[in-house]
């Protein structure tokens, strides 16, 4: 049977689905048993139901700012499809663990990590709205892995927010911190005062916001 190729020459192994204003296109169907699979069906019906209501992409959706978010958003747009994206570390905590069996307010719960390009590239097509919290927030553990910090809550931010623009998603939202400002005070703090990050969470949030400036006039989103 027929198979198809790929982009680099290599073969691909599964179902390739491609959309198109209203045409959805599956490609590299290559058996009648495959074509005829209720379970097959199923999946590609949760697939096309994304791009029915307004569609929410929240990216490290199970941590502490993540499942108030959801509950916000289902209260006031009820029709909202929200697609949470998190690597689930902290799924168990006394905090997030009740979101996915409990709180209707998740439609698709996807398990990544926001440096899986491919992964990331796949849930976004179609999304109208993306809100970016995923982050190494702990900052002894940030300061131990700053490396990891910087790809994650910087340039893992950076391409998602790239790839928002190229797909002319309606609006990205990133989680910026109040550590970007450095030690507390007694005063709120506000834009305009001056920054000065202490951690390596601190400098990965302080840098994002910087590079996002500079994509602002890249296109509509």
């Amino acid at each position: 049977r027929a198979q198809l190729m790929n982009i680099n020459g290599g073969l691909e192994q599964d179902f390739c689905i491609r959309r198109k204003d209203n045409i959805v296109s599956i490609l590299n169907a290559q058996s009648p048993a495959a074509t005829s699979s209720i379970a097959i069906a199923d999946y590609l019906i949760e697939y096309l139901n994304l791009w029915l209501f307004m569609k929410y992409f929240i990216t490290g959706n199970l941590g502490y700012i993540g499942p108030i978010l959801c509950d916000f958003i289902k209260r006031n747009d009820k029709d909202a499809f929200i697609i949470g994206y998190d690597t689930g570390y902290f799924l168990n905590c006394t905090i997030s663990s009740k979101l996915p069996k409990y709180k209707p307010n998740l439609d698709l719960q996807v398990y990544g990590d926001v440096r899986d390009k491919s992964k990331i590239d796949f849930y976004l097509e179609g999304v109208d709205h993306v809100i970016q919290l995923a982050a190494i927030s702990n900052d002894p553990m940030g300061n131990e892995f700053e490396k990891a910090t910087i790809d994650i809550n910087q340039l893992s931010s950076l391409y998602v927010a790239k790839k928002c623009i190229e797909l002319k998603i309606k609006s990205f939202i990133f989680a910026s911190s109040c550590s970007v400002y450095g030690a507390g005070s007694d005063k709120p703090r506000t834009e305009k005062d001056l920054t000065n990050p202490l951690t390596a969470y601190a400098r990965s949030k302080i840098s994002t916001e910087k590079e996002l400036q500079n994509l602002r006039n890249l296109g509509n989103t």
